[in-house]
């Protein structure tokens, strides 16, 4: 698997590799959030990859989205806030830590082409966005940041 960046917010926990169980259950419970503040999403890094691939069992440090900027209204921000009231916010990223598994929102400023028409992955019980074309995308992943 790639390594993941060390996000601002997110102390002590980049080095534990999490259970397939939590994994599952933080990332339900953040397309729950999410679609409940109305802000579309799509998986990135780690979680992209494995959605993707299919893969039957799940083992990352931390779970990475990306929202367009344009999505961040106050409102959803003070949604998160509700839901996740350690939430830590700068310019580029969103984080907090559900059930012990770090959770890191990605700010997307710019107009990525693998980002405008998403494939969308059905995965366990709801569907998740993914990058399109996810080659593209996953040659490019750490600019996207």
């Amino acid at each position: 698997m790639t390594k993941q960046r060390k996000v601002a917010g997110l102390t002590g926990t980049e080095k534990n590799k999490l259970t397939h169980q939590q994994i599952e259950e933080a990332l339900y419970y953040l397309e729950d959030i999410l679609e409940r503040a109305q802000i579309p999403f799509i998986l990135l890094e780690g979680i992209a990859r494995l959605v993707h691939d299919e893969a039957p069992y799940f083992s990352l440090d931390q779970i990475d989205i990306g929202v367009e900027e344009k999505y961040l209204q106050e409102t959803g921000q003070g949604f998160l806030h509700i839901v996740a009231p350690d939430l830590y916010i700068d310019n580029n990223v969103i984080s907090f830590v559900k059930d012990g598994v770090p959770i890191v929102i990605w700010v997307i400023h710019k107009k990525w082409k693998f980002f405008q028409s998403p494939d969308t992955k059905f995965y366990g019980i709801t569907s998740f966005k993914l990058p399109n074309p996810f080659n593209s995308y996953w040659r490019s992943r750490f600019l996207v940041k």
